[in-house]
């Protein structure tokens, strides 16, 4: 609500109850707006590998190796060949997801084991 001071300057210059109200209204939109753009761009998360480094911007990520060119349809957000042996990496090794609770989860779909922090995560299990 506006302070006694602020509201009796407006209206002494005029300004309705009516036209603060649709201003505020109006002002309360734009902000809602813009915190809806700025939040889908807001960096949810990072993973770091030896060689890489990559911001999270969204709920669900695919770690895996990208297809060879014309290799697939297989869609990475996370390319682990850039880490080291490629042969040794699924097209889709894990998936990184946030729940609800705001808990990140790594799930192993992959065929070989993952590490993370140097904790092996085995095939089909979660941490």
């Amino acid at each position: 609500s506006l302070l006694p001071a602020t509201a009796s300057v407006l209206l002494q210059q005029g300004v309705t109850a009516d036209k603060v109200s649709n201003n505020i209204t109006a002002l309360e939109d734009r902000v809602t707006a813009a915190s809806a753009v700025r939040s889908s761009t807001v960096c949810l998360a990072a993973v770091d590998g030896v060689k890489s480094h990559y911001l999270i911007f969204k709920s669900l990520i695919v770690l895996g190796r990208k297809p060879r060119q014309g290799g697939g349809m297989a869609e990475v957000d996370v390319d682990l060949s850039l880490e080291g042996n490629a042969s040794l990496v699924s097209r889709q090794q894990a998936l990184i997801r946030r729940d609800m609770r705001g808990i990140w989860w790594l799930e192993n779909v992959g065929k070989g084991c993952v590490y993370v922090n140097g904790t092996p995560v085995l095939r089909l299990t979660s941490c």
